[in-house]
């Protein structure tokens, strides 16, 4: 039962259908709230149809103020601080809420007889406001701000139960993108000092000693020790140098390199600032990739271009690869992947995956802070 009530809140975060059904559920349960009261309190709506409609109007109109402020003037500019054109905005809504809630006033005064006669006895002077032209009273309403007062406390339960859905969902969000980090770490970690690994590499290092290449040995401990290190203690930042990153691909490219005969590596790597920092193994599933599923033949070849110019970073791998061993799935790498771009990246992060004559074809773009 517990399981299920989680599964339908999550829902109405994912899935429009939970999340309309939720807006609806609410609405629905103003509309009676509004209703309620409008029967056992004493206002000349009580034992009249009035009340009915009066609490329609209640709904329609905080629904109308609602939704055109939170789902667009706040997020399209408010948020983007475009500060000239939200405030002409905001004046639009209010005097457009107003002129709503005037006009169905006048309506209803004139629909209903009982009303009318109990406003003209009980309620004089909001009767006698009723009947002046219609751009006088949207006027006084909006000058003297006593709608707005109104709408504010109206609205403040909405608004205040969509922030709080929406900053759970962030800090919902946060934890799990916090959680597919640490297990990306792990899982990068794990392929990097599994017994495999460490046995070619470490193979590699003795060939290497024995043929008396001491110097490229030690260049390849380095290089090791350099990535074990950066998996351990540098991973923890949200953000690292973009040249540390780079050089942790390196290490990594220089140790795969060791066990390849026949396949050409190029990497390249360009930038016109020591400045810009990216999300650590941001880039190293897309570089796992590419060295898992290519072949050792002549043929075959791995390039990787990583150019940071002008505030952007553009990232291509390309590499051969054995089509029976192609990952149709693409993998949690990959996944996490496309998950920190969204995360770090909103707005300007993005990859692409094609294949093109047993060529893998990787390219990532996202603009740099």
């Amino acid at each position: 039962m517990k399981r299920m009530r989680k599964d339908i809140i999550g829902k109405t975060y994912d899935d429009l259908r939970y999340r309309i059904a939720l807006h609806l559920v609410f609405w629905i349960v103003m509309f009676f709230s509004y209703y309620y009261f409008n029967t056992i309190s004493f206002t000349p709506a009580s034992g009249t149809p009035a009340a009915y409609w009066l609490a329609v109007k209640n709904v329609l109109e905080y629904a109308l103020a609602f939704y055109s402020l939170m789902y667009w003037i706040w997020p399209q500019f408010i948020k983007r601080r475009r500060w000239f054109l939200s405030l002409i905005l905001l004046f639009l809504w209010l005097v457009t809420v107003t002129a709503f809630d005037g006009w169905i006033d006048q309506l209803l005064l004139y629909t209903f007889p009982d009303y009318q006669l109990r406003m003209k006895q009980y309620y004089v002077d909001y009767y006698n406001f009723l009947q002046n032209n219609f751009p006088y009273i949207i006027f006084i309403r909006v000058v003297t701000g006593g709608l707005l007062y109104h709408l504010l406390i109206q609205l403040s339960f909405p608004i205040a139960i969509k922030i709080g859905r929406s900053y759970f969902l962030q800090t919902t969000r946060q934890l799990q993108l916090s959680k597919d980090n640490l297990q990306l770490e792990f899982n990068f970690l794990k392929a990097q000092v599994n017994p495999h690994f460490l046995f070619n590499t470490l193979n590699n290092i003795y060939s290497l000693v024995m043929s008396e290449r001491k110097e490229q040995a030690a260049h390849t401990i380095a290089r090791l020790s350099g990535l074990l290190r950066y998996t351990l203690y540098e991973t923890g930042d949200e953000k690292i140098a973009l040249d540390k990153e780079v050089q942790l691909l390196k290490d990594y490219v220089e140790l795969e390199k060791l066990r390849l005969n026949e396949t050409d590596v190029q990497f390249a790597y360009e930038k016109d600032s020591d400045e810009y920092s990216i999300p650590p193994l941001l880039l190293m599933p897309a570089l796992e990739n590419a060295f898992k599923y290519s072949f050792d033949e002549k043929e075959s070849c791995i390039v990787i271009t990583i150019k940071a110019r002008e505030g952007e970073l553009q990232v291509d791998i390309q590499n051969h690869f054995d089509p029976q061993r192609k990952n149709k799935t693409g993998g949690i790498g990959l996944q996490n992947l496309q998950k920190r771009l969204l995360h770090y990246f909103p707005n300007t992060g993005s990859y692409r995956a094609t294949v093109v004559n047993d060529v893998y074809l990787f390219h990532l773009s996202c603009t740099l802070q």
